[in-house]
């Protein structure tokens, strides 16, 4: 069933909701230190890269020798959250308002990946930080006065943040980064993932960037998981008081 592999495939990081997935691939990972939740197997390499890419037409459909198109990971994840916020958006707001590696946030995360009709494919598989991007990034680009109040913010003088290991330190770096050049921030979001524009908005923040990254550190940025966190710190950063 396309919506049970959905769920598990995208979320699956407790031992009740991995079993059948276990007896099959022999067993999961523990998550890594950028997040990463388990996952089966034979696609931990290809979670590893950051251009992980996933076919867009089944093998069956394509003639012997035509060139297969692929689309990048993180654009499948966006467009099933761009569907999710225009059915579910209270749900999504409720995944966007939980603390990150928290098991509200698993629990949110598996509700919204419940929702049916977003999907053609058989399953989606993705880090945590992949999917809330991708919900944060839905929610800014379907609401034009957050991205008027984004634009509206005044950059922050940024301040290095202490080195650190998993999420918790690439989601300080993010909101530093994103505080500290929100319009160039939010010009990101509006390139399309994995195009040369991608990376071309992330060498326009220079100031951002480097001023926010731990002092003395070789910190080698993931074009991706950095974006997928300033899409979360945007998206807490437009919002309104009392909402």
């Amino acid at each position: 069933m396309k919506l049970a592999l959905l769920a598990l495939t995208l979320l699956a990081g407790t031992a009740p909701l991995a079993a059948q997935t276990v007896d099959r691939a022999g067993g999961t990972t523990a998550p890594s230190s950028m997040g990463r939740w388990g996952e089966f197997r034979d696609r931990q390499e290809a979670m590893r890269r950051q251009d992980d890419r996933r076919d867009v037409a089944p093998r069956s459909a394509l003639a012997e020798g035509e060139a297969r198109a692929f689309v990048p990971q993180q654009q499948v994840i966006n467009a099933f959250a761009q569907c999710a916020w225009s059915r579910v958006p209270e749900l999504v707001n409720t995944a966007l308002a939980t603390t990150i590696d928290t098991d509200a946030e698993r629990e949110a995360l598996r509700s919204v990946a419940r929702v049916g009709g977003c999907s053609d494919r058989p399953f989606i598989s993705g880090r945590s930080g992949e999917f809330r991007g991708g919900l944060a990034e839905a929610v800014i680009h379907g609401d034009a006065a957050r991205g008027d109040r984004i634009r509206a913010l005044v950059p922050v003088a940024p301040v290095r943040v202490v080195m650190g290991t998993g999420r918790g330190f690439v989601a300080r770096y993010a909101q530093c980064v994103a505080a500290a050049d929100p319009v160039g921030a939010l010009a990101l979001l509006s390139t399309t993932v994995g195009a040369p524009a991608e990376a071309d908005a992330i060498r326009a923040m220079p100031g951002a960037m480097t001023g926010c990254m731990p002092e003395g550190a070789a910190y080698r940025v993931d074009v991706r998981d950095v974006r997928n966190h300033i899409a979360d710190a945007l998206f807490r950063m437009s919002g309104v008081a009392g909402a």
